[in-house]
């Protein structure tokens, strides 16, 4: 999300308060302007798709909704590599980590 700042798309999508989690602002835009720079999604549910894939878990609170991951954290790209795609058939790849059974508050 670093980049997504750099490029002046925090409207788009950015991180939440605390930087444990993130939030997309305006899919429409976000698919339109964001996403090309990043990824081959042309659609927001095959972007959701995707992001369920890596591991990451879809938060809500409210009318806010979030995406978070264990390790992904702001300011601290050397946990990226600790995140693992699922394999199409359902198995995961190891990372040796378990994955929190719960969620810390992450709106906040």
């Amino acid at each position: 999300l670093e980049s997504v700042d750099r490029l002046g798309l925090t409207h788009t999508a950015s991180w939440l308060p605390g930087g444990r989690s993130f939030i997309v602002k305006d899919p429409i835009q976000f698919m339109d302007l964001t996403v090309p720079h990043f990824f081959k999604a042309t659609k927001f549910r095959s972007f959701q798709r995707q992001l369920n894939l890596w591991g990451f878990h879809r938060i809500s609170k409210g009318r806010e909704n979030g995406w978070y991951h264990e390790t992904f954290i702001r300011g601290c790209p050397e946990m990226l590599t600790s995140i693992y795609r699922t394999k199409i058939k359902g198995t995961v790849l190891s990372t040796g980590h378990k994955q929190a059974s719960t969620f810390p508050d992450l709106m906040h």
